[in-house]
């Protein structure tokens, strides 16, 4: 909605999560000319659904019936889209998000999908210790590698690639569903949905040839906030002020320079399951655990001393 007062154009494709069909949080009634994918969690489990949705109404999939396996595989009619819409509005400025899907819910990609290739010869595949949804978890890894390498492809063709700025990073840590070796959290302590480092500690990579210089690496603490007053200030803009204030930051100033500091400490909070609320330094972590709301709950605390304890 606010980009749109300087005529961009806007288009979602993947996993919204924001609001179902008929309620007041679907894409296309917040600034989205187009939305295409899933429009709730639980719809998004299976990559073999029956049906996508395109600004609230069903597209079917062929040979599809919300299994774990089908004829139509639903990461790929929502990728294709993407860089259709792109190509639609090259001569215009617009904004492509793409919350994409996988790897999430069930494990679940085609056997020729060309990622396989990659691990035909390494001997974990040949492991019967190791379960097929890992083996599938990792090629739906590079499956997403290829498809964002295909949208950096097509800036470069479209003339595109030094004037679109790419920001690419997770909703949050590890999922460590599956055993203690081939998980992505390592020795870390907790897993997706908590407050611990490896719940919410993930990078963010941002991409613009010519005007932010690849390589270096900022410390800063940034999260999902700041997203809004970043594209505020790049597109020229003022973010729009709610009832309540905008928590985030711009980041512009760190993008241009790694070493700038807009902040020196970021809040969170998961309220869905009510576990607690963290607070995070470059140094240190505090943890409150309490039922957020229940006044007579006795809250408990965990601090983390980062340069000693980095989990």
């Amino acid at each position: 909605s606010m980009l749109k007062q300087k005529g961009y154009a806007t288009g979602g494709f993947g996993k919204w999560g924001c609001g179902g069909r008929d309620s007041t949080g679907v894409p296309e009634k917040h600034g989205f000319d187009v939305f295409f994918g899933y429009y709730d969690q639980v719809h998004a489990h299976s990559f073999y659904t029956p049906y996508l949705i395109r600004n609230s109404e069903e597209v079917v999939l062929e040979g599809n019936v919300g299994s774990r396996t089908g004829k139509t595989y639903s990461e790929y009619p929502i990728h294709a889209a993407a860089p259709q819409f792109i190509r639609e509005h090259k001569e215009r400025p617009f904004l492509c998000y793409m919350p994409i899907t996988p790897p999430h819910g069930m494990y679940d990609i085609p056997a020729d999908d060309p990622a396989w290739e990659l691990y035909k010869n390494e001997a974990w595949m040949r492991d019967p210790m190791i379960s097929q949804d890992t083996k599938n978890y990792a090629a739906m890894v590079s499956m997403v590698d290829r498809e964002v390498g295909n949208v950096l492809d097509l800036l470069h063709e479209l003339g595109l690639e030094e004037n679109t700025i790419v920001f690419f990073t997770s909703d949050n840590g590890a999922a460590k569903r599956f055993d203690g070796v081939h998980n992505s959290c390592g020795k870390m302590n907790g897993h997706k949905r908590s407050l611990n480092e490896v719940g919410i500690r993930v990078p963010m990579i941002v991409r613009r040839p010519g005007k932010i210089k690849a390589g270096p690496v900022s410390q800063l603490l940034w999260y999902f906030p700041d997203v809004m007053p970043t594209l505020a200030e790049l597109a020229g803009l003022t973010a729009p002020q709610g009832p309540q204030p905008i928590d985030g930051v711009s980041l512009v100033p760190v993008l241009r320079d790694p070493a700038a500091r807009v902040r020196d400490h970021a809040y969170h909070a998961y309220p869905r399951r009510k576990l607690g609320r963290a607070i995070r330094t470059e140094r240190y972590r505090l943890v409150e655990w309490k039922r957020i709301g229940d006044v007579n709950a006795k809250a408990e605390y965990e601090l983390y001393d980062y340069a000693t304890d980095p989990l």
